[in-house]
């Protein structure tokens, strides 16, 4: 393995691989903290700070990138309808009943409505 390999990991490295790398990066630098320990040239606080950023598997990014995908594909239909809805519902409340009324009466006489309104009120008796 390349040292360039730790450092601008290539795509040709499996997870598997990575690990192996992590570990064995995480073992060394385990050893020289020991060292130092057994020196006395660390603090407590010194030897908690690095312990904590030490160890833990790496994170698969597939399996991140494949989980934030379908959950974003299964909530995208809520999201649509909330978006729609909240448009619709915003046209709507923003306009007064009264005005709706008058411009359904209106497009109705528009349309036609009132030749068919005069031929059903002449056929009444």
């Amino acid at each position: 393995m390349a040292w360039s390999d730790i450092f601008i990991p290539s795509g040709k490295i499996t997870n598997s691989e990575q690990q192996a790398n992590q570990d064995r990066l995480n073992a060394e630098f385990q050893r020289r903290l020991d060292s130092r320990n057994a020196a006395g040239t660390l603090t407590p606080g010194q030897d908690a700070f690095y312990t904590s950023n030490t160890g833990g598997p790496l994170y698969d990014q597939n399996a991140a990138a494949t989980e934030g995908f379908i959950s974003g594909l299964s909530d995208a239909p809520k999201n649509v309808n909330s978006f729609f809805g909240g448009l619709i519902g915003n046209i709507f409340s923003a306009v007064p009943a009264s005005v709706w009324l008058l411009a359904a009466v209106g497009l109705f006489f528009w349309m036609g409505g009132a030749q068919m309104l005069k031929g059903s009120l002449a056929r009444r008796p």
